[in-house]
């Protein structure tokens, strides 16, 4: 009897593994800063929808320096928690959409909408400002420096009782609440959380970490903070 064959597994080309690794570090280092939650969760996500609408950008985001002559641009789209990377260089461009889940703090789904010009320098490009950015983080993501003489700090991520990593299950509580919260502060301006979810809460401390913070203070956001988004600045 022939031997059955294993199906084949899709593989990623180099330049696109290298541009959705450059995505991914572009929108952990843009979300990464509280701000920068708290002004997409209070002044863009009530802005967006879940049509579909495709490569409709909504507002601009971010943007960083990209190779000695050219930038990098982050824009939200008019899809919820969907985004796209541009880059603005004279020898070549490239394109990539993203679903970026905001509670996991995780891109979930890319795709290369463009790119034109020699692939391997954008590779070169790509992976030499993912390198700048960790190597320029003393402290990268999920780790937690030990300092000599000072205890672990109950509570306190990398602590003695550090809680469990968020679920999917919590995900899409934390989702879908971040949604109504936002939609209700467009409303109305107010903030509050159901009495039915506080138990949940109380029982889920791990899903405070990645959003409790911002949406707190995107609760507070004053007039005065209205230009908050429109550019934001990028950080590492």
């Amino acid at each position: 009897m022939p031997k059955s064959q294993k199906p084949k597994r899709n593989r990623l080309d180099p330049t696109t593994k290298a541009l959705f690794e450059l995505t991914e570090c572009a929108l952990n280092q843009h979300f990464a800063d509280p701000d920068n939650l708290v002004a997409y969760v209070a002044k863009v996500l009530p802005l967006t929808t879940t049509d579909h609408t495709g490569r409709v950008s909504i507002a601009v985001l971010d943007t960083w320096p990209f190779e000695l002559d050219g930038s990098l641009t982050l824009l939200a789209l008019a899809d919820a928690q969907h985004f796209t990377l541009q880059s603005n260089h004279p020898e070549f461009h490239f394109e990539v959409v993203a679903n970026y889940e905001l509670a996991a703090a995780a891109m979930r789904t890319a795709a290369v909408a463009a790119l034109e010009g020699n692939k391997q320098d954008i590779r070169h490009a790509a992976r030499t400002w993912v390198h700048d950015q960790i190597e320029g983080d003393p402290f990268p993501p999920d780790v937690v420096p030990d300092v000599p003489g000072i205890p672990d700090i109950p509570g306190v991520p990398g602590g003695a009782d550090d809680p469990p990593a968020p679920t999917k299950a919590d995900a899409k509580v934390i989702g879908g609440l971040a949604r109504d919260l936002a939609a209700n502060m467009a409303r109305t301006g107010g903030f509050a959380i159901p009495p039915a979810l506080e138990p949940w809460f109380e029982s889920n401390p791990q899903t405070l970490w990645p959003v409790l913070d911002g949406l707190v203070a995107a609760c507070q956001v004053r007039v005065r903070d209205d230009g908050v988004i429109l550019p934001t600045t990028g950080c590492c």
